[in-house]
């Protein structure tokens, strides 16, 4: 994501931000990596950490796909192929495990509660 937005910093004018936005999740990603593994060391320090960076993260997500679906039906022409089809297919992945997460999410939470129901009636 770096080295796509950095290449193409200046190759998006309907959206001067695609750019940006691409290097500044590249490196929020980067530091989530460096970050966890300071987790191990200074277990508070690196959860404090991690939390500040995660909902920046999050954040960026929602301004990155304001800024790129914005300009979804007028993009050809104004703005670089390859950043503007990465910048979308990024954002769409990332919604896509969103809500994959959010599904087996629920359906975990449908089981354990199942499971302590039946543990309850057997009981008694």
């Amino acid at each position: 994501m770096i080295v796509i937005g950095a290449i193409h910093i200046n190759n998006c004018n309907i959206q001067p931000y695609i750019p940006i936005y691409m290097i500044v999740a590249g490196a929020c990603s980067i530091s989530l990596w460096v970050l966890s593994s300071l987790e191990f060391c200074l277990p508070k320090v690196g959860r404090i950490l991690t939390s500040l960076v995660a909902l920046f993260s999050f954040a960026w997500f929602i301004t990155g796909s304001v800024w790129v679906f914005s300009v979804y039906n007028t993009y050809p022409g104004n703005c670089d192929r390859t950043l503007y089809l990465f910048a979308f297919s990024i954002l769409i992945i990332h919604y896509i495990l969103i809500g994959l997460g959010i599904v087996f999410g629920l359906i975990f939470s449908c089981c354990i509660g199942r499971i302590f129901a039946l543990g309850e009636q057997v009981d008694v």
